[in-house]
This record gives C-alpha cells, structure tokens and sequence, in this order.
C-alpha cells in the first residue's frame, strides 16, 4: 500500500515536472502566440457584439495569452470559466471563443510534450463552459429588461386609454369650454405626472392655434398674455 502511495506520487511529481516544463517552452513563445490570437480575433470580429470595438482585439489577445500560460502552471480551471464569462461580458462572440480554442490547440501541436495539448483542451474546453454560462446569464438580463420595458409601453398605453375615456366622459357632462378645458389639462397633467400642460384651439381663421387651458402659474400667465401658435410655424 505504501508503495503505491509512493508510485502515484512519484508519477503526479513526474507529471507536474513536466507541465512546468511545457509551461516555460510556451512561455518563450508567448509573443507568437500573441501574433496568432489577435489574427484568430481580427477573422472573426463580425460575429462579436458592438460592446467590443476592434481595436480593443489585440489587448484581449494579450490578455489571452497570458491567462492561457497561467493556467498552464496552475491549472485552476474554475478561474479559466470566470475568464470564459468574462469574455462574454466584453461582447465576444462564440464563433470568436471557439476559433481561440482552435488557435491554442494548434499553437500547442507545436510542442513536444503532449501535456501542452493537454493544457490546450482542457483551457479551451473551461474557457468556452464559462463563455456559455456567462452568454447565458445576459441572455436571461437582457430578456428581463426587455420585458420591463414591454410592460412599461403597456402600462403607459393602457393610461392613456384610461385617460381618453375620463376625458370624454368628462366632456360629455360639461358642455361650457371655459369650464372644461382647465379640467382636461389638470387631469391629464395628474395622470401623467407632467410638470406642465398646455391645450391649444384653433381661432376663427384657423391661422393660429391659441392656447385656451393651461396648468400652474406659467400657464394662466401665458394665457392673460394671449400666447398663440402660427400652424405650421
């Protein structure tokens, strides 16, 4: 028992030798690696969001490179899936991670050691899980705005029905103009929660639309000033 406590060990050591090994190889060539991501970046920036503006390509290749070669020392995966969802945030697209993935994965055919391809997969493979979920996640936000904002249009639309019929049950018991009018402008003014309501007629020779109601002070003010409109003006 102790021996094969002592074997397995022994390979995992062997094995973390050399992903150190592979890691440092990769390393030289980082700059290469640099080179080949932000062309797998540029071949596919229309299938990312507006969010990502394409000068902004060659920092997130950069930035790409460098987290690829951490995890090739490390290993911590679940940092690579926040990585991945991050990418989702910035406005990556999936055709843009999945050429990335590509991109490493031939990078890494490169090398010797087959625990650099290894390292590939298992970097791609995370950094896409994360990309997925964290897609997911503005999917699910953005589905929510949109149906608050549905419900805004329809709440709105339905007070202005609302409205439309008060006023006209309110026209249909006041027939004189001069007491009619302040309460159209005051009602629509309350139900909308307007700063300001101004309701203009047209005079005799239809030339000028003169303002007849009016909410607040300014209003009246206007009113007393004979305040008018040239239609078409």
């Amino acid at each position: 028992m102790v021996q094969e406590v002592q074997q397995t060990d022994g390979a995992e050591s062997d094995s973390r030798a050399s992903q150190v090994e592979a890691s440092e190889r990769l390393a030289v060539r980082c700059d290469e690696l640099m080179s080949r991501l932000e062309k797998a970046l540029q071949s596919t920036a229309l299938s990312n969001r507006f969010l990502l503006p394409f000068r902004r390509l060659p920092e997130v290749a950069k930035a790409e490179a460098h987290a690829f070669l951490d995890c090739v020392r490390a290993g911590e995966a679940n940092r690579v899936r926040e990585h991945g969802a991050k990418r989702a945030e910035e406005g990556l697209g999936e055709r843009s991670m999945l050429r990335l993935g590509a991109t490493l994965r031939q990078f890494c055919r490169d090398d010797p050691a087959d625990e650099a391809l290894e390292a590939a997969d298992a970097y791609a493979d995370a950094l896409l899980e994360g990309f997925m979920a964290g897609r997911e996640a503005i999917v699910l936000r953005e589905q929510e705005q949109i149906r608050k904002a549905l419900q805004t249009v329809i709440s709105r639309y339905a007070l202005q029905l609302a409205t439309a019929a008060e006023v006209s049950r309110t026209a249909s018991s006041i027939l004189d103009p001069a007491e009619l009018l302040p309460q159209v402008v005051n009602l629509i003014r309350d139900r909308f929660d307007y700063y300001y309501v101004g309701l203009f007629l047209l005079d005799e020779s239809r030339e000028y639309a003169v303002l007849r109601a009016a909410t607040g002070k300014a209003g009246r003010q206007m009113i007393e000033m004979g305040h008018k409109l040239q239609v078409g003006g």
